[in-house]
């Protein structure tokens, strides 16, 4: 699973379809961001705002399952978030990640009460 989903994110970068960082993600998200990715190692602060920033946008948020490291290793860029803005490449990495492609975003998980 892992190297389809390289490949996929792969491409993607080639074809100017994937984009990376907390900044820029966010600022894709009322344009054309179609799916939000998370490193694994990927802080629970940025992993909650960034969640809570697509949850508005509706746009849905996945654990790559891949850390850092592995992301920099396999696509060249060291960053915790990447973003798809092609639908077709987000439908075929919410597939490979076993998503619903009509789910509900990510959202963070409840606190204890």
């Amino acid at each position: 699973m892992h190297e389809q989903l390289v490949r996929v994110l792969g491409v993607a970068r080639k074809a100017g379809r994937l984009c990376w960082g907390f900044d820029p993600v966010k600022a894709g998200l009322d344009k054309n961001i179609q799916l939000v990715l998370f490193a694994s190692d990927l802080s629970e602060g940025s992993r909650r705002r960034m969640a809570r920033l697509a949850a508005n946008s509706q746009v849905p948020c996945l654990d790559a399952g891949l850390t850092m490291d592995e992301l920099w290793y396999y696509i060249g860029k060291r960053a915790g978030i990447f973003a798809l803005t092609d639908k077709g490449f987000a439908a075929r990495i919410q597939e490979l990640l076993g998503a619903d492609c009509t789910a509900a975003p990510h959202s963070p998980a409840p606190k204890d009460q």
